[in-house]
């Protein structure tokens, strides 16, 4: 059960971190770092174990500007959103990473989740 639930939560997570991801491109102050901007310049020259081993050669949706590169908590530390909206996106990732990084699937993660939704859907409607 524990593996289901892992799959359901880490799930709902993606999903929720792919539309929050979306809605923050436009608020977005500063640079990219210069990591997230060599990881563009790799992808481009297609370099070996760059991310462009993941895209087929004709793909429509590839990346164009190192934010596309950028880790989530780079985007969060960009983003221009209130601190409350901040806060909730960080227990997000968090979330993701406890459950990627295989630690042990609780009750609270399934509480957070709910908060995390909850949250979400006051901000976007969702």
């Amino acid at each position: 059960m524990c593996g289901l639930l892992r799959k359901e939560l880490l799930q709902r997570c993606l999903e929720a971190e792919g539309l929050a991801r979306g809605l923050l491109l436009g608020t977005l102050r500063g640079a990219p770092s210069l990591a997230d901007e060599e990881d563009l310049r790799a992808f481009k020259r297609t370099e070996p174990r760059s991310a462009r081993e993941w895209y087929p050669a004709t793909c429509p949706g590839v990346p164009e500007d190192a934010w596309d590169m950028a880790t989530f908590n780079d985007v969060l530390f960009a983003a221009t959103i209130s601190l409350d909206l901040k806060d909730t996106l960080h227990d997000l990732r968090r979330l993701r990473n406890g459950l990627a990084h295989g630690h042990y699937v609780s009750w609270a993660m399934v509480n957070a989740m709910g908060v995390i939704e909850r949250e979400m859907r006051e901000w976007v409607g969702w």
